[in-house]
């Protein structure tokens, strides 16, 4: 099985964030950013400057080019 991974922004640093997609528990929009639940991060998610609908877009990208 190949890892898949999306590149996403930082909401608080504007650095890259590579998130492996079979670990993303939940998305969801804030007023000012995306928070994304990763299996892997205890404190609440990841902050991304991308909104809902990009960060499906990197998902759905991804899984179809296995």
């Amino acid at each position: 099985m190949k890892t898949k991974f999306i590149k996403l922004t930082s909401y608080n640093t504007k650095q890259p964030i590579y998130l492996n997609v079979d670990m993303i528990g939940n998305i969801y929009q804030n007023t000012d950013c995306t928070t994304i639940g990763h299996l892997t991060h205890r404190n609440g998610g990841f902050q991304v400057i991308e909104d809902v609908e990009e960060v499906l877009d990197l998902i759905n990208e991804t899984t179809n080019n296995l």
